[in-house]
């Protein structure tokens, strides 16, 4: 009985790598550490995968939800336009994709997506609702909008342009350059168009106009401390250097941000729902 008990032992299964059989490991032989390595992502995701369990009909649930949801979309616009034109000739769209040519490029399929979107009568329906779910039930903004307080509103790409990372950063700079093939540095664009206003007998004069968020980012803070530190001007990080820079090129730079915030004691500077400045504002900094 012993030694049935010892064999067991011996044979109980283990997550450790078996030793080499000889006294210098070859290469086919696993290493020590082989047994807890992690598996690359795709095995991984391949795994799990092919060993998730679905309780009875999920499967059929799920495909038959997926197919009504393509399908219900294009049959409701089909119905409101032919209840609204009488003809399947008259209905909008019929005429769009029409003026499809007969080879189209990238360019005629994204202006019919975009046609497609903008008359879907689902889209008309829903997004209003959807937006007041998220905005007035919610408080959650949408996708172009951060809600402020009442009734401010901050367009989405200003507030990501003051909390996001360097504009003059050597690696967002790459990224612009293979992104649009442009001149990715400012300075260097603004020195050049500098140069050549110059050879015209111009002179340029930059006004670099802070976004709604930079001077107005107390109405964004949450809290009354927060709003404390928010009351001065908020730039991007790298709005300094790119001042700098100008300056070191010999660029002319009128920066109204220091008259703005000062402005600012005795009122706002920016329009509640829009990223333009007040009239009064643009009078201040045209004095």
């Amino acid at each position: 009985m012993r030694r049935s008990t010892s064999y067991r032992l011996l044979r109980r299964p283990t997550t450790q790598a078996p030793l080499p059989k000889y006294s210098l490991p070859r290469y086919v032989d696993p290493s020590p550490s082989a047994a807890h390595r992690k598996l690359p992502r795709e095995e991984e995701a391949d795994l799990a995968l092919k060993n998730t369990k679905f309780a009875p009909g999920t499967r059929q649930t799920l495909i038959a939800l997926f197919l009504l949801t393509i399908v219900a979309v294009p049959l409701v616009q089909l119905v409101g336009e032919f209840r609204a034109a009488g003809s399947i000739s008259r209905l909008p769209m019929v005429s769009i994709f029409k003026s499809l040519p007969w080879l189209p490029h990238s360019e005629d399929l994204k202006r019919v997506e975009r046609t497609l979107e903008n008359e879907s009568l689902v889209s008309q329906w829903l997004l209003p609702r959807v937006q007041y779910l998220l905005t007035v039930l919610l408080g959650a903004g949408n996708e172009q909008v951060y809600l402020g307080h009442d009734p401010w509103l901050f367009y989405r790409a200003d507030v990501d342009h003051v909390i996001g990372p360097p504009f003059l950063d050597p690696v967002r700079m790459k990224h612009r350059l293979q992104a649009s093939g442009v001149q990715p540095d400012p300075i260097k664009a603004i020195a050049d168009f500098r140069s050549q206003l110059a050879a015209r007998g111009i002179d340029l004069v930059v006004l670099p106009v802070s976004v709604k968020p930079s001077t107005e980012g107390e109405m964004l803070a949450v809290s009354n401390a927060n709003r404390t530190e928010a009351s001065d001007a908020l730039p991007n990080p790298s709005f300094n250097e790119f001042k700098a820079r100008l300056e070191r090129e010999k660029v002319r730079l009128f920066d109204p941000a220091p008259f703005l915030m000062e402005r600012g004691r005795n009122g706002h500077r920016y329009l509640e729902t829009d990223t333009h400045w007040r009239p009064e504002t643009m009078e201040v900094v045209a004095e």
